[in-house]
């Protein structure tokens, strides 16, 4: 083998390489990047600006999957370009907040949902997820509590309210545990169907046993097999009965 051919070997080789690498770094900057947001060079309408930073995608989960991130900036993609369109759309502010809070940007998600309850004061979904995002997320539970009772005053028949300030009460204010048995009868008589009744009683029941009230939760876990005879859960009913 001559020099000549020796050199364009050589050639061709550093060129693969480089290739290669260069190939590499273009895909981890795309995997491994905060995009971009959407529309950087389209202006706000005016409506928007005060909610300017919530049109930047920002992942602050660093154990968040390339392949979740890539479909919550999708996702992220469609919001935005929805609200430029139409800043009333209410299912675009929806999930603007939802993907904020995947992304764990707890505060972008925050604004999302107290702006969707300032202009659908009615609505009930963005109070409730409030009251999670706050009870649970940003640690200011008295907060959680004010937003699910506004939940329910917009919504008094979905149990699930119900059920989940219940549970703020027991685990993050100590001091209104007393109010868990009146919400859940509050929740009781406002649910629509028997099934949701009992599932409330039942509820209300455990909390009872947990405290050491026995014959209170007795009496409560027979009112659920009363209230639905076919309660799905009718065979846990029956074990805590035995129990008690």
């Amino acid at each position: 083998m001559n020099l000549i051919t020796i050199m364009r070997q050589r050639k061709i080789l550093v060129f693969v390489i480089a290739a290669v690498i260069l190939a590499g770094a273009g895909w981890y900057y795309q995997t491994h990047r905060t995009p971009s947001p959407v529309g950087d060079d389209a202006v706000l309408r005016e409506e928007l600006m005060p909610f300017a930073h919530l049109f930047e995608f920002e992942n602050k989960d660093p154990n968040l999957p390339d392949s979740a991130r890539e479909k919550f900036f999708t996702r992220f993609t469609n919001d935005t370009n929805a609200l430029r369109a139409n800043p009333d759309n209410f299912y675009a502010w929806l999930d603007l907040g939802l993907v904020h809070k995947n992304l764990n940007a707890f505060e972008k998600a925050r604004d999302a949902w107290e702006h969707l309850g300032d202009i659908r004061p009615l609505n009930s979904i963005s109070f409730s997820n409030l009251g999670d995002l706050y009870a649970w997320f940003l640690h200011e539970p008295e907060k959680g509590e004010a937003a699910y009772r506004q939940a329910l005053r917009n919504e008094p028949t979905d149990i699930n309210f119900y059920r989940n300030l219940a549970e703020i009460y027991d685990k993050l204010l100590p001091e209104k545990k007393s109010q868990i048995d009146s919400l859940l009868e509050e929740g009781i008589k406002e649910a629509k169907t028997k099934t949701e009744k009992a599932e409330l009683t039942a509820l209300m029941a455990s909390y009872e046993r947990d405290r050491g009230e026995k014959e209170d939760a007795l009496q409560h876990y027979r009112d659920v097999l009363k209230i639905d005879p076919e309660y799905p859960q009718k065979a846990v009913i029956q074990t805590e009965i035995k129990k008690l």
